[in-house]
């Protein structure tokens, strides 16, 4: 029947899995820090990103649309967006990723400290996969 087919479509639908990083790339050498947030395991594979960002105890507000530079990297599986942000800016907000999908609305921020360490390699050639390497920093 109709109703069962409706089910099964909608049982389909996976909300992503969304994670924050903070990315080192050549762009640090420019006073710039990167952010990667990662969306993965999702179904369908369409999703759009946006950022948003909050002082301390402040209201999250819109980031200014100056100076912005934002870069995606898709593969089959992930997607991946990576922000670069002025240096003083990445140490005064906490940034937060909204990754709007079919399922849904999933956001998730950089969490203090460096538990999760992404190396943003530049390679005309690279894919996704080989683009963006985790690698766990040393315990504090």
């Amino acid at each position: 029947s109709m109703n069962k087919l409706k089910m099964f479509s909608l049982s389909a639908v996976v909300k992503p899995v969304v994670s924050v990083y903070p990315a080192a790339s050549r762009a640090h050498l420019e006073g710039k820090s990167s952010l990667l947030c990662l969306a993965s395991a999702m179904f369908p594979p369409l999703v759009r990103f946006s950022w948003k960002r909050q002082k301390e105890n402040g209201q999250l507000e819109e980031l200014p649309s100056a100076g912005r530079e934002q870069l995606e990297l898709r593969e089959s599986g992930h997607t991946a967006t990576i922000l670069l942000v002025d240096r003083d800016s990445f140490y005064t907000y906490k940034y937060r990723c909204y990754v709007e999908h079919e399922g849904g609305r999933v956001e998730a921020q950089r969490e203090q400290g460096n538990e999760g360490l992404v190396t943003v390699f530049s390679s005309d050639s690279a894919s996704c996969g080989d683009a963006v390497k985790q690698s766990r920093a040393p315990e504090d």
